[in-house]
């Protein structure tokens, strides 16, 4: 569960300085289905990526991979990515939950990480794609189960 996180916040990190110089972000035309067979395939896309390289081929192949997995096109590899950086308040949530004294206890040093995440993601995610995402937000706790 920490790796994921670590994965989810690195994405953000990664999506922070890619879109820096923007305030918004272009949409990736996330779809609805985009993000449930992402939610329905997780384990195979993440196992997948884990061991995919970053060549040029790599990503042709990666690309149809995904498209066996649900993921239209184009640009899958990016709503991919915009998925599992979109999704990191809802997981963010959901793990404080499963942990109320963490969360107190951050609230008790005046963090506010969920604000934090959501102010970063505002700048990095544009708000159509982020709106598909959230609408299927308790889907995608499920699969860090």
């Amino acid at each position: 569960m920490k790796k994921l996180i670590s994965v989810l916040f690195a994405s953000l990190f990664c999506a922070c300085m890619i879109f820096a110089q923007s305030k918004t972000a272009p949409s990736v035309g996330l779809t609805d289905s985009d993000v449930k067979n992402f939610a329905k395939n997780y384990s195979k896309i993440e196992k997948y990526l884990d061991k995919v390289g970053d060549s040029e081929a790599e990503f042709v192949k990666t690309e149809s991979f995904l498209e066996t997995m649900g993921i239209s096109g184009p640009n899958r590899i990016h709503k991919v990515f915009v998925i599992t950086t979109a999704m990191t308040p809802a997981v963010a949530e959901y793990e404080m939950q499963k942990d109320p004294e963490a969360a107190a206890l951050l609230k008790s040093m005046g963090l506010d990480p969920l604000a934090q995440v959501k102010a970063q993601i505002d700048e990095t995610v544009n708000e159509k794609d982020y709106s598909v995402v959230m609408a299927n937000s308790k889907l995608l706790q499920k699969i860090v189960d």
